[in-house]
């Protein structure tokens, strides 16, 4: 054999090597994904059943002003706990290529709007100044309102979190040419200068404070990095320093259009009172919308199975049945099926459902459902997917 064939057969046994490494490689980040997935979708079952729980007591309400800070702080961890579970979620979706915008004409303004109402009570809590500085006129981009909810969401969150009690956190939004700009800045631990890159890493948890207090999975900048390049922008940290604060800067095109096809307001809930059927395999789940729905002054039944809830239905004539899509024995698909073949349009069907893709909610309308909820479902979530 001569030389150059031994050595063609030395390179052809590497590439075979490189390629089953390669092939082994990426098997392994899919059964990592899959199990992120699976996990982060398992966990919320339960979650929902706990925030559902601390919400009924909150509306049932306590003399007792220990028991309401008790609650409060309940109802905090839990939504974090949610925010990590979701993040985690979307995280894995992302690496599946399974994430699919529904964008829309926005005004970005309503965007932080809405997220500094959720994350006011945080601000307050750590006595932390917020100053925010928006232009009066619309900057309207073209995007995702649950994404960029996310993307500035997690932007702010993050920004309180490492800064100080009595610190500040600053917002603002501007239009740049042909883009869009929002600034997220804060006089917190700072960031070093070797790390500015790294903080967008899977995972990364940079050491910002002596005694490492600060939670978290390092999952969040690495989902706001990912989401603002499907939105085709971009995202930078900037810092002086450990104990300078830091910005984050994310640009967007601006819409091509400059009429909003969304007012972004949430759906009311129903003030009609109706009869409701929830069909939940979940014990906890069942009882704690069925209680909470109860309060709400409509009238609800219960079925632990597909089957069992077509009976009951055909038996009860609901207004309204809300149906878990992962029975037991006959899935919610199928007991959708039969209810519509049974009452025609006169019911009004809901799925409940951990899965809120595009081509998941394609399904559920495809087997006859009026609305999807993506779990974990709150009793408000039923509440506003009911007829007006």
């Amino acid at each position: 054999m001569t030389d150059l064939r031994r050595a063609e057969k030395e390179r052809d046994r590497l590439l075979t090597a490189e390629r089953a490494a390669r092939a082994e490689a990426e098997a392994g980040s899919r059964t990592k994904d899959e199990f992120l997935a699976m996990l982060a979708h398992e966990l919320r079952n339960p979650l929902g059943v706990i925030l559902n729980g601390v919400r009924i007591l909150d509306s049932i309400g306590s003399p007792e002003p220990d028991a309401a800070r008790v609650r409060g702080v309940m109802t905090r961890q839990t939504q974090h706990l949610g925010r990590l579970l979701g993040d985690l979620l979307d995280v894995a979706r992302i690496s599946q290529g399974k994430i699919e915008l529904r964008r829309e004409v926005i005004d970005l303004r309503a965007i932080v709007d809405f997220v500094l109402e959720a994350e006011r009570h945080r601000l307050v809590l750590k006595s932390q100044h917020l100053d925010v500085t928006m232009p009066k006129t619309p900057v309207f981009v073209y995007g995702d309102p649950a994404r960029l909810q996310q993307v500035i969401g997690n932007l702010i969150h993050n920004a309180s979190k490492y800064t100080p009690e009595h610190g500040r956190v600053a917002v603002t939004i501007e239009q740049r040419d042909d883009e869009a700009v929002a600034r997220v800045s804060d006089t917190g631990a700072g960031i070093p200068a070797d790390q500015l890159t790294a903080v967008f890493g899977l995972f990364t948890q940079l050491d910002r404070s002596p005694d490492r207090i600060q939670e978290g999975l390092g999952i969040g900048l690495t989902l706001v990095q990912r989401l603002v390049k499907q939105h085709g922008g971009r995202v930078e940290a900037r810092s002086e320093g450990l104990g300078r604060g830091s910005e984050f800067i994310v640009t967007l095109p601006l819409a091509p259009v400059a009429e909003p096809t969304s007012s972004f307001v949430p759906p009311a809930p129903a003030r009609r009172k109706f009869h409701l059927l929830i069909i939940e395999d979940n014990a906890d789940a069942r009882e704690l919308l069925k209680f909470g729905l109860g309060l709400a002054g409509h009238h609800v039944d219960v079925a632990a199975d597909g089957s069992e809830g077509v009976a009951r239905a055909i038996a009860l004539h609901p207004d309204v049945a809300v149906v878990d899509l992962g029975l037991p024995g006959m899935d919610g698909f199928s007991v959708a099926r039969a209810l519509r073949a049974k009452f025609g349009p006169s019911i009004r069907l809901v799925a409940l459902t951990g899965y809120g893709q595009s081509d998941d909610r394609r399904r559920t309308r495809e087997a006859g459902f009026d609305a999807h909820i993506t779990k974990p479902a709150s009793v408000e979530d039923v509440l506003a997917a009911l007829p007006v």
